[in-house]
């Protein structure tokens, strides 16, 4: 389980940590990353949703009306996201995190070559669109310390601040193995045990009391349901 959520070494410059092929798109500064997913989730948001999946789409990045035109919400998406890469920038910099060029090209070119029906399914489903998305940010931080976000931890969970004391990377438990909250994918922290431990997420119709509990991340009137589709 990860935060909007991703994972995307030196103090003054980015490694391109990938040795480009052939065939590979030309590797991607981080400060160009943001416009250019701008205008690629714009381009699907308009191609493929209805408006009123667009808001609900565009909600994480502070939209509280939809966008007029795709050069609206491009704005909207960019202003966000450019804000989130500079602070992601100055954690490259200070040696906490990593930023794969070449991983961030293969995923931005994966992005503009999507379909409406793909689009569908990374939206709805909660599916990665291609590994590159997943590997092209990563965390040199140990479980244990203070991160400012998912993309300082190497294992790609930060902890929530509270009451102003910093977030810490948390470790991702497996299958059966003792847990406070977060585990593997497709198991969740059964805390009604007595020691809590990872259990296998819940198939739809099977009964919850929480969204984590259900592998479709659903839970309504106490039973797993499908994911909700978005932009169908």
């Amino acid at each position: 389980m990860k935060s909007l959520g991703t994972r995307w070494l030196a103090p003054t410059a980015i490694l391109l940590l990938s040795t480009a092929c052939e065939n590979d798109p030309p590797p991607v500064a981080i400060d160009e990353y943001p416009p250019r997913i701008a205008t690629a989730l714009c381009r699907l948001a308009f191609d493929c949703c209805s408006e009123a999946d667009r808001m609900r789409l565009l909600a994480p990045f502070g939209a509280t009306t939809p966008p007029a035109d795709v050069e609206a919400c491009e704005a909207q998406v960019r202003s966000v996201t450019e804000a989130s890469y500079a602070t992601i920038a100055a954690s490259v910099d200070a040696g906490r995190s990593l930023y794969d060029a070449s991983d961030a090209a293969r995923c931005l070119e994966a992005w503009d070559a999507v379909s409406c029906d793909d689009f569908r399914g990374v939206m709805s489903e909660r599916v990665s669109l291609d590994p590159s998305c997943e590997t092209m940010l990563g965390g040199t931080l140990a479980p244990g310390a203070e991160c400012a976000g998912f993309f300082e931890c190497s294992t790609g969970v930060c902890g929530p601040e509270v009451d102003g004391t910093p977030g810490t990377c948390w470790t991702i438990a497996a299958e059966g193995e003792p847990c406070t909250l977060v585990c593997e994918a497709g198991f969740f922290c059964d805390t009604s045990a007595e020691a809590p431990v990872c259990v296998a997420a819940r198939d739809n119709g099977e009964a919850c009391a929480s969204p984590i509990q259900c592998r479709s991340l659903r839970c309504v009137d106490g039973v797993c349901e499908p994911a909700e589709l978005l932009c169908d």
